[in-house]
C-alpha cells in the first residue's frame, strides 16, 4: 500500500489518514470513473484544480484529506494576520 500521508507533504499529522492521496491521484482516478457525465467529470476535476489554486500548491502536492486541507487554511490564515 502507498504511504500518502502528510509526512511526504512535509509534515506529520496524527489526523491525516496514512493512506491520504494526493489530489494528482484523485484526478487521475476519475478518467476511471464513468458514472459522471462528460460535464459533470470536467467540472469535478476544473473543481479539484482551482482549488489546489486557491490553496497554493499543485495537486501532486497537495492530500486529498479534509483535515490536511483545514490544516493548510490555518497556517495560511496564520500567515496573512
Amino acid at each position: 500500500m502507498t504511504n500518502h500521508s502528510g509526512k511526504a507533504h512535509g509534515f506529520s499529522s496524527p489526523f491525516v489518514s496514512q493512506t491520504a492521496p494526493p489530489m494528482a491521484l484523485v484526478l487521475e482516478r476519475l478518467d476511471e470513473f464513468t458514472a459522471l457525465t462528460p460535464t459533470k467529470h470536467r467540472d469535478l476535476k476544473s473543481a479539484i484544480r482551482s482549488f489546489c489554486k486557491l490553496i497554493g500548491k499543485e495537486p501532486a502536492g497537495g492530500v486529498a484529506n479534509i483535515n490536511w486541507l483545514h490544516r493548510q487554511q490555518n497556517c495560511k490564515f496564520k500567515r496573512q494576520y
